[in-house]
């Protein structure tokens, strides 16, 4: 009841009202633990929007129930532009592998901005014979199941690219689940598995020990940190774009004056140097787009996905 009358008084409220926002601190809501690439890409726009809008932002790591309770947090946060999160490709799966959400990611949050991608890497042990794509799917059609395929777990991004591996190529893994990547980082240098999907920041480490190799990059091109790496359409498999993503949403209801400023400061915070270079050694591509075209983007995301795992036959837990 309180958050309602709040939100009636915001939407009321004439623009001239949010003139001087912002004249506190701001709040950026991250779902995941310290130390991850969205965390990091998180402290590194936060850094540059404390300077460019003259008041702190404080990044909050709400870790927990697979992004859930920090989503939850933004989403029941006062709609009055000092919280904001932000979302990721797994906030688009959610919805069909988890059976019951406490937030509804179209109803309850507002896109500002989307912040850019990083591809996904299919690295495979440094055991494995198989040096192209095209002998790994061989290989697995010669051996169905013969060939573990680890994931982060159920509805994950790297099960459902490995899902929609099967999908493209008619191959058949094993799909070996693991409680997050490090894990299976862990298992895949040891030889236990034969491969995993994960970004470059993820995989780096195991690619410098020479315990793991990148045999795809499933992108539209090849990226210029692994420029050798040739992507999946390079070895006709067609469609396989699998790309982590993220972008700054706020709560419904937030005024869209304010909106548009953050939008502003945001697509400037992307396009600035510092942001650039912390982007480029993660391997993020900057997506500066504003708040439709992000939001059209997660509804074509939720609707990929969801349509992938329906086919794949995931039941959501």
């Amino acid at each position: 009841m309180i958050r309602s009358v709040a939100l009636a008084v915001l939407l009321f409220a004439s623009p001239g009202a949010y003139a001087q926002y912002p004249e506190r601190p701001i709040k950026l809501i991250v779902p995941w633990a310290t130390g991850g690439s969205t965390d990091t890409l998180g402290r590194t726009l936060a850094q540059r929007l404390s300077q460019t809008l003259g008041q702190q932002v404080v990044v909050d790591n709400r870790p927990g129930a697979a992004a859930a309770i920090g989503t939850d947090a933004m989403a029941k946060a006062a709609p009055d532009g000092y919280t904001l999160g932000i979302i990721e490709l797994p906030h688009a799966i959610a919805p069909s592998v988890v059976a019951k959400l406490p937030y509804d990611l179209q109803r309850d949050l507002q896109p500002i901005a989307m912040i850019g991608s990083s591809p996904l890497l299919l690295l495979v042990s440094a055991t494995l014979p198989a040096k192209s794509i095209s002998d790994f799917v061989a290989t697995a059609k010669a051996q169905p199941g013969g060939i573990a395929i680890a994931h982060s777990g159920n509805g994950s991004v790297s099960h459902l690219a490995a899902e929609l591996l099967q999908e493209k190529t008619g191959a058949k893994f094993t799909l070996a689940s693991y409680k997050g990547s490090g894990p299976a980082l862990i298992d895949l240098a040891g030889g236990h598995v034969q491969a995993h999907f994960v970004t470059l920041a993820g995989g780096n480490a195991s690619l410098k020990s020479g315990k793991a190799a990148a045999l795809a990059v499933a992108a539209p091109k090849r990226i210029g940190a692994l420029a050798d790496v040739s992507t999946f359409a390079e070895a006709n498999v067609s469609e396989f774009i699998v790309e982590q993503w993220w972008g700054v949403v706020a709560p419904k209801g937030t005024p869209a004056a304010v909106i548009e400023k953050l939008r502003g400061e945001i697509i400037a915070a992307i396009n600035h140097a510092t942001l650039q270079d912390r982007m480029r050694e993660l391997a993020v591509d900057p997506r500066p787009l504003g708040p439709e075209p992000f939001a059209v983007f997660i509804d074509s995301e939720m609707k990929r996905w969801g349509a992938v795992v329906k086919k794949a036959g995931i039941k959501a837990e």
